[in-house]
């Protein structure tokens, strides 16, 4: 995906094409208030596709989400951002070996 993205804070739900044909998802939970309107988003139809799904606020939706497969912290180093990707699952650590291979051969 080459394109900029924007966090979801009022849609809730963003849908990004990647280039291996399927889709990522980027949630933004700030405005749930409960983690029963998380049935409303789709959620469960997400995660039995196995798609990539991203979690903005994952605390406003603890007891309905299950638990995280990759995470991922943001800091600022200098003027610069720096991420720190973290794998906690088998499926998570398949991503980060993808994303390692993928950066490889655009240096």
């Amino acid at each position: 995906m080459d394109e900029r993205v924007k966090s979801p804070t009022y849609s809730l739900v963003e849908s990004y094409p990647l280039r291996a044909g399927n889709n990522a998802w980027h949630l933004d939970l700030y405005r749930i208030a409960a983690a029963e309107e998380l049935d409303y988003l789709g959620l469960e139809a997400l995660r039995e596709s196995g798609a990539l799904v991203l979690v903005e606020w994952p605390e406003h939706g603890a007891r309905a989400l299950p638990p995280a497969d990759l995470h991922l912290h943001l800091s600022h180093v200098g003027e610069a951002r720096a991420a720190l990707l973290s794998a906690r699952s088998a499926r998570a650590h398949a991503w980060l070996q993808a994303l390692a291979r993928i950066t490889k051969t655009r240096r």
